[in-house]
């Protein structure tokens, strides 16, 4: 008497990516910082793409946020001018 058994598994599995990128002269501290790539936004409860700049020596703050549904945030401001 033999048995045969056959079981099967599936599912999906998804990964999230992002890239920092900071930069400085020689002396002092950090004039560029840059993220971009997958990110949650905890407000809209979504992933999506993340592009963020923080510039210190030009004093500019710039974000994009590309969500999966078509939707798209930016933001551009002085980084003076910017909370955070």
């Amino acid at each position: 008497m033999s048995r045969s058994i056959n079981v099967e598994v599936g599912g999906t599995m998804s990964f999230h990516s992002s890239l920092h990128v900071r930069a400085r002269h020689s002396k002092g501290g950090w004039f560029v910082r840059t993220k971009t790539g997958d990110d949650y936004t905890r407000d809209l409860e979504a992933w999506g793409k993340r592009e963020l700049m923080i510039d210190n020596e030009h004093d500019r703050y710039r974000e994009v946020i590309d969500l999966y549904d078509g939707a798209r945030l930016e933001s551009n401001a002085r980084l003076r001018d910017h909370p955070g």
